[in-house]
């Protein structure tokens, strides 16, 4: 049996809390009840084997701990939590480029697996980072360009730093590449607290949206840098950066934080570089006029690049940022007449050339619609935003995920669940199966388990893939969790709509035929004009006679058969569709209740399904479903059109964010206002 993060954070929140319940540990930790219950009973599996009080639960429901030191479990639990492969060579190539080398007794130590282990993984890192012209002899960085590495780590690991200003608790990351870093700026003694408080007061003097936290950072690697004993030595025209208001403001920033790291002028010098490319006074008043001419000029070099390349390229927004800034800063170094270092030149000319060559020859002929010269030490720079809008375009177009999907029964909750998967991911569910059919779908091409539901043991010993658990309406933390997975949302597109462009245009002009206008645009422009249309649903067709109103009722049972009936004697289902959805309860538990006292219950086409419905139930004091769930509203559904089906289950998903959905509702009751009209209006935004 293996620990994960999600009992670490528990038994941390019973060191602090000896007795709380179910629902305190549900709302402070945001994991769900069912996962509780099975995370208990791991962690009692472990006392009991360190013979040790187990965690107990009094008639009341309160859960009661009665260890009254955690030391030793805590040890255990970090001793058996190991990260994945994944992470671990993440980490490894983490360390290797910051330090400059591995010692591989002392990583195999930290990451508690052997030394072969750590040396094979390493034979696979050293290839990434030599096609990253990062190179290495005898597991020992070789590169001399201190600015290139330290642009690999702001690139690669950005996230990874910010643990330094999250307000996650250090005593549960577990990740070991932010574990590191934490362990090391503890070592160095910085007042990371303080400065926040520098970086955010001189914010104030550079208004842009990624000011704040690029420089924070710069700053947070050139430290961890400068630690490792790697230094920025030399900065061409040094005396000229020392007379910049830029240089001294770093300097006043290291002269207020208290740490045992010591800055060169170099250092400064470098940070003080980055100030005077934010500087909005380096912005002269030719700049001001000419703003119209450098977007265009951003605009035309990036459409170009990217038509080359056969890539597009316009729609990354950290290029078109990173570009302008640039453009800003030539002007400004231009004008206060000093070069920028060759250095980075020569890197860009002897790596990337066939990159620089492109950029060389588009930007010689649209710098000629400007006041500017761009040097080759200039052209270099444009070299490296370019890498990294190429490094992102590859990432989000990489080959989709290859998920099994598992839900209760194999079907319903699956359904809808793989498109929207389908339509907001970049996944591709090869199946969907139930809990007791995963190893007649498992093969060579599933890449990652999806669930709606928890396993046992047995079952999680036999899949050899991640398995990562969900709600079956996609929630923000599940979205959350996949990111982690490296499961990235497709980037999604923004279109005009063809009806509102031809409002605005019949206010200034009168047109002939609209209708033919119309078609004329959606056809010429169809990858950036659409059509306006909403998307079906039951409630289309709801009437009152569609809605149920109670006080109270004997038990779930009774809901769903009340809601069964209405929906058979319209002919709309057979009665072993509701039979189904009962014995799925029964097995699996209430899957279909989500957030806001809402329940879905719904089953498979072939179930018994005749027509399209919908009967809502609104229990007014609420009912009870199993593992004590309490439902007020009930909307039980059926549809042989999956499109229908998965278009309600998100109108209803949309109430149950309402916090308020049951005040509006009681007052529409009180005000006698058709409901279908109620419901209806919800939905319309009225």
């Amino acid at each position: 049996m293996k620990a994960n993060q999600r009992l670490l954070e528990l038994i941390y929140f019973f060191e602090k809390n000896s007795q709380t319940s179910i629902k305190d540990i549900e709302k402070q930790l945001n994991i769900p009840e069912s996962a509780i219950r099975y995370e208990i009973e791991n962690l009692n599996y472990y006392l009991r084997m360190m013979k040790m009080p187990e965690i107990k639960k009094e008639n009341n429901g309160q859960l009661f701990s009665s260890i009254s030191n955690f030391d030793s479990v805590n040890q255990l639990l970090k001793d058996i939590y190991k990260p994945d492969s994944k992470k671990r060579r993440e980490y490894l190539k983490f360390k290797l480029v910051l330090a400059g080398k591995i010692n591989i007794q002392k990583e195999s130590l930290f990451l508690d697996v052997t030394r072969n282990t750590v040396k094979s993984d390493l034979r696979q890192i050293i290839p990434i980072l030599e096609r990253e012209h990062i190179h290495l002899k005898e597991r020992k960085i070789i590169n001399d360009n201190e600015l290139e590495l330290r642009s690999f780590i702001l690139n690669h690991y950005r996230e990874s730093y910010l643990v330094l200003v999250s307000e996650e608790d250090n005593l549960l990351v577990s990740n070991p590449t932010k574990r590191t870093i934490l362990e090391d700026f503890l070592d160095i003694d910085l007042d990371i607290k303080e400065i926040v408080e520098e970086i955010k007061s001189l914010s104030k003097n550079y208004p842009f949206t990624n000011f704040y936290e690029t420089f924070l950072l710069n700053i947070f690697v050139a430290i961890h840098r400068i630690y490792y004993g790697h230094s920025i030595n030399q900065v061409k025209n040094l005396s000229q950066f020392k007379a910049l208001d830029e240089y001294h403001n770093v300097r006043r920033i290291f002269k207020n934080i208290n740490s045992n790291i010591n800055f060169s002028d170099e250092e400064i010098a470098h940070l003080a570089e980055i100030l005077v490319s934010y500087s909005e006074e380096s912005v002269n008043q030719s700049y001001q006029r000419n703003l119209l001419s450098f977007k265009i000029f951003v605009s035309k070099l990036v459409t170009n690049i990217g038509n080359e390349l056969g890539m597009e390229l316009t729609e990354d927004p950290i290029l078109m940022e990173g570009l302008y800034q640039h453009v800003k800063s030539t002007i400004y170094r231009k004008n206060n007449s000093y070069e920028m270092d060759s250095e980075v030149y020569h890197q860009a000319i002897g790596s990337y050339q066939n990159l620089f060559s492109l950029l060389e020859k588009n930007i010689s002929t649209y710098e000629k619609e400007l006041d500017v010269h761009f040097s080759k030490e200039d052209i270099a720079l444009f070299v490296i935003h370019f890498l990294g809008a190429i490094r992102r375009f590859q990432e989000a177009h990489q080959p989709n995920l290859k998920v099994l999907l598992v839900c209760h029964s194999g079907y319903g909750t699956s359904v809808l669940l793989k498109n929207l998967l389908e339509k907001n991911y970049n996944v591709e569910v090869i199946g969907t199966s139930s809990i007791y059919q995963i190893s007649d779908y498992l093969s060579e091409n599933i890449e990652l388990v999806v669930s709606t539901l928890d396993f046992s043991f047995e079952i999680k010993k036999k899949v050899e893939v991640p398995i990562l658990f969900i709600s079956p309406f996609l929630t923000f933390n599940d979205d959350q969790k996949l990111k982690e997975f490296g499961i990235t949302r497709k980037r999604e597109t923004t279109k005009i709509s063809v009806n509102k462009l031809l409002e605005i245009i019949e206010h200034h002009v009168n047109i002939p035929n609209p209708i033919s206008l119309k078609k004329s645009l959606m056809d010429a422009f169809p990858e950036n004009i659409q059509e306006e249309r909403k998307d079906s649903s039951l409630f289309d067709g709801l009437k009152d006679e569609n809605i149920t109103l109670v006080r109270d009722i004997q038990d779930w049972q009774t809901g769903l058969r009340l809601c069964s009936d209405f929906l058979e004697q319209k002919q709309v289902i057979k009665k072993s569709y509701l039979e189904g959805i009962c014995q799925s309860v029964n097995l699996y538990g209430a899957h279909f209740v989500i957030r806001n006292q809402m329940a879905i219950p719904h089953g498979s086409e072939k179930s018994g399904v005749l027509n399209s419905g919908i009967h809502i139930l609104y229990v007014k004091d609420s009912v009870i479903f199993p593992k004590e769930l309490p439902v007020k509203l009930i909307f039980f559904i059926a549809s042989k059109e999956k499109e229908l089906l998965i278009n309600t289950v998100m109108n209803i998903n949309a109430f149950s964010h309402d916090e308020n959905f049951y005040q509006k509702l009681d007052h529409a009751i009180e005000e006698a206002e058709p409901l279908s009209d109620f419901f209806k209006k919800w939905l319309n935004g009225v």
